[in-house]
């Protein structure tokens, strides 16, 4: 049976219902607003682009974002802008010091070990020329007297002489090369010395260091493996 036309008004239409809107993320929400410089530089150097309705919508956004007017906000950067400025020339400036500190102190330096190897260099000429240089027995003692005598010829401006010349400069400065040879050699033998004993103290510290692992591990392995049970036998 079909209902009367008054039972068909008091049934309501079909309603979707509201979906209840989340609130946002606070995250989205600072993402979504405009950043502060971006809007100052938009009304800077482009704001004669917009039309009188979007330019006073910019200034109220500047106003409401840095609670100042545009012209009392540009201000404010402008002086930011000048007080950065004089720190970078600040910054500059100590940096051009150091950077002068440092060749001066370097110059220092260098000439303080051109006087101390000037003295060692006469000192060394002294004794060249009161003792006499021992045969040089190794090939490589030969060849680095005879880069030092080539080396010493060049600084005075002088041929570089034979062994067999008997002119007295000339043995000269093959003494003082020999000599020089020699010192040095003492020097890198004693180098190697020190690092040799170095590397012993290196070495001894890393095989105590892998015993130790060692031990460690074997440790570990018998307190992780079960403890076998001995049953007694019954007779």
């Amino acid at each position: 049976m079909e209902g009367t036309d008054d039972e068909r008004e008091d049934i309501e239409p079909f309603q979707p219902e509201k979906e209840i809107k989340k609130p946002c993320n606070a995250r989205i929400d600072e993402l979504a607003k405009p950043n502060k410089r971006l809007v100052l530089a938009l009304w800077q150097n482009y704001a004669y682009l917009f039309g009188p309705e979007r330019r006073e919508a910019i200034r109220l956004l500047l106003q409401e974002l840095y609670a100042m007017t545009p012209e009392e906000t540009a201000k404010y950067f402008d002086e930011i802008n000048k007080v950065l400025k004089k720190m970078a020339a600040r910054e500059r400036m100590k940096k051009r010091l150091l950077k002068r500190y440092k060749q001066k102190i370097w110059h220092t330096e260098r000439n303080r070990a051109y006087r101390k190897f000037a003295r060692i260099l006469q000192k060394a000429m002294v004794h060249a020329y009161k003792h006499p240089v021992p045969t040089l027995v190794s090939p490589r003692l030969r060849n680095m007297a005879n880069v030092i005598l080539e080396q010493l010829c060049d600084l005075r401006g002088l041929d570089i002489p034979e062994r067999s010349d008997v002119n007295k400069q000339s043995q000269f400065l093959i003494s003082v090369s020999d000599w020089l040879a020699i010192a040095i050699e003492h020097i890198y033998y004693e180098i190697q010395v020190k690092k040799n004993k170095e590397f012993d103290i290196i070495e001894e510290q890393i095989r105590a260091q892998l015993e130790a692992e060692k031990k460690s591990r074997k440790s570990g392995k018998s307190s992780s493996s079960p403890k076998k049970r001995g049953g007694s036998v019954n007779l």
